[in-house]
């Protein structure tokens, strides 16, 4: 008898279900809350998901609504990046049910966990199979895939849903635009002490039309984008720790001569 898929709506929900499970952040069936701090979710750094343990041990996480041949071109390795950093074991998400027994073996000759979900388990079912891997099932349930080297994590957990359509990554280069944001806002003008201090170019700022030159300074432009809007936990993360990575204070002097500093 064909098992039934379970059914969600979007990836995105599905996804959002399985971190809630593997990070410990939903309710057992007895109301009672299972933490698992030991397990933390990157949304979008890797893949769909990247799940990091607290000793740093990396699983990337592809999730699709259907266990078919996209999902595992996306999730497998390829011929052209066999040194490019990666996850110590590599998974695909997808609903409990789906798949053609082929599917199901050759992720498995491929060294790929499947890893299935239901929104409505039956009493007997757990919400998510397999549980995430430990000390115990390391190499054995979840082959390791000995990457050269691991995933760099950025500064701050993404503030982005996981498996979402066209996905605003929380890159390197998004924190440190986010940081001559948060200058922005807090001064009103910037110069290229700014941008070399921060590590960042000037010049796409120039070339978008981010940044107008008035009064000497570098100000907000006709189409700064809101980056505010686009990542609002990570912006007031950032801003927080202002004091941690602000520019130098500029002479009185530099400041009243503002066409000097462009």
């Amino acid at each position: 008898m064909k098992r039934a898929v379970a059914k969600f709506d979007s990836e995105a929900q599905m996804c959002g279900l399985f971190i809630e499970v593997a990070t410990g952040e939903i309710a057992n069936r007895d109301g009672r809350r299972l933490r698992r701090k030991e397990w933390k979710a990157y949304p979008e750094v890797w893949g769909d998901i990247l799940m990091v343990h607290e000793t740093g041990f990396q699983v990337g996480i592809e999730a699709k609504l259907r266990l078919n041949d996209d999902v595992l071109l996306q999730i497998m390795e390829n011929e052209y990046s066999p040194t490019a950093p990666g996850p110590d074991c590599r998974a695909v998400l997808v609903p409990y049910g789906t798949g053609s027994r082929l599917h199901h073996e050759v992720c498995t000759r491929l060294g790929i966990q499947v890893i299935t979900i239901t929104a409505e388990p039956e009493p007997w079912q757990p919400l998510v199979t397999p549980d995430m891997p430990n000390e115990y099932t390391w190499g054995e349930k979840w082959p390791l895939m000995l990457p050269t080297q691991r995933v760099k994590l950025p500064e701050f957990v993404p503030d982005v849903p996981a498996g979402a359509k066209a996905p605003l990554r929380l890159t390197d280069w998004k924190i440190k635009a986010i940081k001559i944001a948060c200058i922005l806002e807090r001064r009103g003008w910037l110069c290229r002490q700014d941008f070399k201090h921060i590590q960042i170019d000037h010049r796409r700022f120039l070339d978008s039309q981010w940044l107008s030159v008035v009064d000497g300074a570098w100000r907000r432009g006709p189409h700064w984008p809101d980056f505010r809007r686009q990542h609002p936990r990570n912006f007031e993360e950032i801003d927080a720790l202002f004091d941690d990575w602000k520019p130098p204070e500029l002479p009185a002097q530099q400041q009243v001569n503002f066409g000097r500093l462009l």
